[in-house]
């Protein structure tokens, strides 16, 4: 049996006050569907391959538009993969995780594949924004070479995300506070991402989703399903793990905006 390493998750608890409860603004269907059309103009690609490296991403927003903001960056021959989740939903959500999703794009342009620089290089550039909006955001980004094998990740508030290998699934992150809550912070992980081992992020809009019963979709179901990411592809396993939560809700509604995305190392030839 794949064992579960626990990893820091516990920090996020000492967050977890900073951010604000959920609220659906009500808005003007053309508005959400323009904030939409305006977050997927900016998404660099749902789909990318760097050496040995496959990735996939997708997002789902409550009304269209989503406050989870997704994508996948080739940078100097590494992958960056980004998943972050804006406090709240509807149109003024997506158009927040739109603004930082041209942060993250810049700062990658500017600064290259280096997680913690850019984690802190994104909180400053929006803290100010996320001030006046009265916003919290949680992001983890990670970077990972197909050569060295390895995988560093910055990740500001987010819950942990799932990193599965042949004899493992390790919770990794977060490593430093949710965007916009305290200061700026650039901590964070190197590990070891060999042949085989494969990534899973998510939004809380998958973990917290709730059965008839009222009982979370949870960590523990997600690091299952981290595991059986190492047999699939990113499309098949990003496609499971979107099946298992409307299984798990049973006809309940979605609470939350959700996001998904996977990586996988291929097999070295």
């Amino acid at each position: 049996m794949t064992a579960i390493v626990e990893g820091p998750a516990t920090l996020r608890s000492a967050w977890a006050d900073l951010l604000p409860s959920r609220m659906s603004t009500s808005v003007p269907a053309r508005d959400v569907t323009h904030a939409a059309r305006v977050q997927r103009a900016l998404s660099t690609t749902d789909r990318l391959t760097v050496g040995s490296l496959s990735a996939a991403s997708h997002a789902r927003g409550l009304d269209g538009a989503s406050g989870d903001l997704v994508d996948l960056i080739e940078a100097d021959g590494r992958l960056v993969a980004v998943l972050g989740d804006v406090a709240g939903h509807g149109a003024a959500a997506s158009l927040i995780a739109a603004v930082l999703l041209s942060s993250v794009q810049h700062h990658v342009a500017h600064l290259g594949p280096n997680p913690g620089v850019l984690l802190s290089a994104v909180d400053s550039s929006v803290s100010a924004m996320l001030e006046r909006a009265a916003a919290i955001v949680t992001l983890a980004v990670v970077v990972i070479d197909p050569v060295a094998h390895t995988l560093r990740i910055s990740s500001a508030g987010h819950h942990p995300v799932m990193l599965a290998t042949s004899d493992s699934v390790r919770r990794l992150g977060p490593t430093c506070p949710p965007i916009g809550a305290l200061s700026a912070c650039s901590s964070e992980l190197t590990v070891d991402f060999e042949p085989g081992s494969a990534l899973l992020m998510t939004s809380d809009g998958i973990t917290e989703q709730p059965d008839a019963h009222d009982a979370e979709f949870g960590l523990e179901r997600l690091a299952a399903l981290a595991d059986e990411a190492r047999r699939r592809t990113p499309v098949a396993a990003l496609a499971r793990v979107l099946h298992e939560v409307d299984e798990h809700a049973a006809g309940t509604a979605p609470f939350d905006d959700r996001a998904v995305l996977v990586v996988r190392a291929g097999m070295a030839p």
